[in-house]
């Protein structure tokens, strides 16, 4: 029995991609306790009350912030770092939050914090492959520009310019799609300006 419901419960995980909560295993019927035996084995470890991670995918910090700050959207120089529109490495990850979100943990944890209202904050939210093959929540790479220009005293001028170069050049940009969120997000002459000059 114990050895079934061990089974059971490392199964989940793995169909989780590593992350697992109380909630979901008690949801799937398996006791609680065998989360703490895992914990003790060294295969599962407590990043906050009820969440867990397993050690395979422990040493991807993307991944633990985003299981940690689920409301968090990672943005503006990360974002362009997971959509390849940069070749250099974040020094921190910045995440943007809903504006009524208390930012006092993820400011704890090293995370640059941007605050929207939720008419931004809920604009071009899609998923990306962390270096370590996990999904995570970002903005897709036409909010992420539009972030770059709106919010562009706290991004290094060249990753903005290159990756605004980069996005110009690539075949998958949706020029519909940037317009139509620049717009909304007051910065539609400030990206018409960009565009004019690099395509």
């Amino acid at each position: 029995m114990i050895l079934s419901n061990l089974k059971k419960l490392q199964k989940l995980i793995f169909e989780n991609n590593g992350l697992i909560t109380t909630k979901l295993v008690e949801q799937k019927g398996i006791h609680r306790e065998y989360l703490r035996m895992l914990v003790e084995r060294g295969e599962l470890f407590a990043i906050e009350r009820g969440v867990y991670i397993a050690s395979f995918a422990w040493e991807d910090e993307m991944f633990i912030l985003q299981a940690k700050y689920g409301k968090g959207v990672f943005s503006m120089g990360t974002a362009l770092f997971l959509h390849k529109l940069t070749d250099r490495t974040p020094l921190f990850f910045t995440m943007t939050f809903p504006s009524t979100y208390n930012l006092t943990n993820p400011k704890i944890d090293g995370i640059r914090c941007v605050s929207q209202i939720s008419k931004f904050y809920n604009i071009g939210i899609t998923t990306a492959k962390t270096p370590f093959g996990k999904e995570v929540k970002c903005y897709d790479k036409e909010k992420t520009i539009c972030d770059c220009i709106k919010y562009r005293k706290e991004i290094d001028i060249t990753i903005m310019t290159d990756a605004i170069k980069m996005y110009a050049n690539s075949p998958d940009k949706n020029l519909i799609r940037l317009m139509e969120y620049a717009e909304n997000m007051g910065v539609g002459d400030d990206i018409r300006k960009y565009m004019e000059v690099l395509i």
